[in-house]
């Protein structure tokens, strides 16, 4: 039998035994030394306390294992509107456990053995699950989302066997862990019911080397204070992590049955993983600089942005109050504020073109297109017969592209379902022309040649990629063997249009973690498809944005959860943007756009910071390099140039 390794890195012997054992030595040592010498000896009531409160999680958890195949308590699960915690399959082992986490609300779990316990109505937590020094009364433990099995809501591996951790007393299983901060409330929620999940990070899927990188990086750092770290709902991943409430240390509940406590940066991956992680070799070389754009106020940037060729970047932020979004224009360091509409609660920036003139959207009487000429703000009316409006991209003779939804009589709109694709010239309105069987569409890029990308849905909700010139609409096809989903989100100066398609082999691609079809990121010129290579864990990808150079841009899912953005071009193929950033603490989720100069708009959180944009910059590359490294020769598909 090997030898054991503890949190500390320290060699145990072989052949010691350690469940079991080590929680029988520790009850015996914590009575000797109480007893013989102070209570002041092993530490307050309060630390006590929480440490008995572990161990009696550990005896629990260990009742459940035998009855389970000798696995771990799943972290959680959602059954209907019920949701249940591991405090669900945990809590009937303890004697006198009382009340499960305030996250869980169903009482039973099909396919695990617990006994037949009832649980109290009383909405409030026992203190078994609640340390004395933690200031809510919402329960204070976490769990390892790693040994748990968890991976984001709805999607859940297996939880380890006890078997598969290969050093117990190096792994945890529960620890303190933080709360986020409710500032409308003025107090801290409930405590989440394990540690960041590697699909928050968008890691879901890939190989565990990204994962432990930004593990060892994120159990260096301290967000035990809520009210600092964790503000509620724009808090990043502290509140999921360990909490040093016990004079700069945590208490740990490790997967052999002790309890230790841990000091701030004790902790690494090593302490996360059942079988010890590979030891992750060094980065690549960073390709870009990740800038924070920040914001105007408290809160995030909005999920929308737009970049010109002069490094122009416009979108919306928060300004501190709900739903006051404003427009905001950033450049080289320099963010200012724009406005919002006349009359709205709020209105976000969506492209800009050479000149710097804004399109976007807003509320004012209704949600309506706008443009930002000259610092005064237009609002673009929709089609008639529809309420809405919402413009999406401007040429630099201040055409604009969007669509007009909402119809003003019969059904409601639902998704892009009764939109139509709209150009507005000179600030009116004109409906983009749809061909026979299709019921709906929309515009989402116009390039100075006058070409506009889109996309066409059918009354059996088949979607097509379409682009339309001189006032007429042309199909673009659909890869090989395709035909239920295809989409044109960008066009480049040079006529070469970017999406997504599926294929034949939409459901053969090894690459797919899912039985999901597979859509593959999509570039066409001269009015041919071709397919962008599938990233490792991806079932969809679909280009947002294409430069001159041919370079592509755009975001990536995993059955049907977020991953990292790619960037594509010619010579390299598909690559995740989160592994070429100089800035590994950014959790890039979408990429909105990319200029000729190489820099690319995307959207993520930096840290434990609210959501914000975040712009790309390529390290010590000129345009001209960045040319180099794509040689698509892309053209306008009708051969002519406006």
């Amino acid at each position: 039998m090997k030898a054991m390794t503890d949190w500390s890195g320290k060699q145990r012997p072989a052949g010691w035994d350690a469940r079991g054992h080590m929680q029988a030595a520790a009850c015996v040592l914590i009575t000797v030394i109480c007893s013989s010498l102070s209570l002041m000896a092993c530490g307050s009531p309060q630390d006590t306390t929480c440490s008995d409160n572990l161990r009696r999680i550990w005896s629990a958890t260990s009742l459940y294992a035998e009855a389970n195949d000798g696995r771990f308590p799943p972290a959680y699960d959602i059954a209907g509107l019920k949701f249940n915690s591991w405090h669900t399959l945990v809590a009937p082992y303890m004697k006198g456990a009382g009340n499960v986490h305030p996250f869980t609300t169903g009482n039973s779990w099909p396919g695990h053995v617990v006994p037949a316990t009832p649980t109290p109505d009383v909405p409030s937590v026992d203190k078994v699950w609640r340390c004395p020094h933690d200031t809510s009364p919402l329960g204070s433990y976490g769990v390892n989302p790693v040994v748990s099995g968890a991976v984001g809501y709805a999607y859940t591996r297996q939880s380890a066997r006890t078997s598969d951790v290969e050093q117990p007393g190096t792994v945890f299983w529960a620890a303190d862990t933080n709360h986020f901060w409710d500032a409308k409330k003025g107090k801290a929620g409930p405590v989440f019911a394990d540690w960041v999940r590697e699909v928050d990070l968008g890691f879901r899927g890939k190989d565990e080397v990204a994962y432990v990188r930004w593990m060892d990086r994120f159990l260096t750092e301290d967000y035990t204070d809520p009210r600092k770290e964790c503000p509620y709902p724009t808090a990043g991943t502290g509140c999921r992590g360990p909490a040093y409430r016990h004079a700069g240390k945590a208490n740990v509940l490790f997967c052999d049955g002790h309890v230790s406590a841990v000091p701030v940066g004790g902790l690494s991956s090593a302490n996360v993983f059942p079988i010890p992680p590979k030891k992750a070799p060094p980065a690549p070389a960073p390709e870009y600089e990740a800038i924070d754009l920040g914001h105007l106020g408290v809160g995030t940037c909005m999920h929308a942005g737009g970049l010109n060729n002069a490094g122009v970047v416009v979108g919306g932020s928060d300004r501190g109050a709900a739903n006051k979004a404003a427009v905001f224009r950033w450049k080289e360091g320099k963010m200012t504020v724009v406005g919002t509409l006349p009359g709205g609660g709020w209105s976000v920036g969506y492209g800009v073109n050479e000149k710097g003139d804004i399109v976007g959207s807003g509320d004012a009487e209704e949600r309506s297109a706008f443009t930002v000429v000259g610092g005064k703000f237009r609002v673009l009316p929709p089609l008639p017969g529809y309420k809405y409006s919402f413009g999406k991209s401007i040429d630099d003779r201040g055409t604009v592209v969007g669509r007009s939804f909402g119809p003003k009589t019969g059904p409601p709109s639902k998704d892009d379902w009764g939109s139509r694709a709209t150009l507005w010239r000179d600030g009116k309105a004109v409906e983009l022309p749809m061909p026979p069987g299709y019921i709906a569409s929309r515009a989402a890029t116009v390039n100075d040649g006058g070409l506009i990308a889109g996309t066409l849905q059918s009354a059996d909700h088949r979607q097509r990629a379409c682009y339309w010139k001189d006032g007429k609409v042309h199909l673009l096809p659909y890869l090989p063997g395709g035909g239920e989903v295809g989409a044109a989100e960008a066009v480049n100066a040079s006529g070469a249009f970017t999406g997504t398609s599926d294929s034949a082999s939409s459901l053969s691609e090894a690459a797919s973690p899912s039985s999901n079809p597979v859509h593959y990121g999509t570039v066409w010129t001269d009015g041919k498809p071709r397919m962008l290579p599938l990233l490792k864990g991806v079932d969809y990808m679909k280009g947002t944005a294409i430069n001159r150079h041919g370079t592509v841009v755009g975001w990536c899912k995993s059955n049907q959860m977020p991953m990292p953005p790619f960037v594509w071009d010619e010579k390299r193929g598909s690559r995740f943007l989160a592994e070429l950033i100089d800035d590994q603490s950014w959790f890039l989720m979408e990429a909105y756009a990319i200029n000729d100069r190489g820099e690319i708009l995307c959207w993520g959180a930096h840290g434990n910071k609210p959501y914000r944009l975040c712009l790309l910059r390529p390290k010590g590359r000129t345009s001209e390099s960045i040319a180099a490294a794509s040689s698509v020769a892309a053209s306008d598909p009708s051969r002519k140039r406006r």
